[in-house]
């Protein structure tokens, strides 16, 4: 049987949610915290860090949730690492009729 290994990074608890049954049901978990500071900071921070992760790890895939700063920090990082990335986003939060 053959392992692969799949990173997901979710940086809003909106986005957690999205996922939050598949995340229940892994046992190896672990986060980067962010603190505040301002946007290029943080993207700067996350790619730091994720970077190390991946270059550890060496995943099969990384699993990005919504469209924010940190999903955008690890795609960037995964792709320049010739990572596949798998992206999720559900769209708006709202239906609004007119936009169908």
């Amino acid at each position: 049987m053959i392992t692969k290994t799949v990173v997901h990074v979710m940086g809003a608890r909106p986005n957690y949610m999205k996922i939050a049954p598949l995340m229940t049901a892994l046992k190896d978990r672990r986060g980067i915290r962010q603190r505040s500071a301002s946007h290029a900071v943080q993207t700067a921070r996350m790619m730091m860090k994720f970077e190390e992760i991946c270059v550890d790890d060496k995943p099969d895939l990384v699993s990005v949730v919504g469209d924010i700063n940190s999903t955008m920090a690890a795609a960037l990082v995964a792709a320049k690492l010739l990572i596949p990335v798998a992206h999720v986003e559900a769209g708006p939060a709202q239906f609004r009729p007119h936009d169908a």
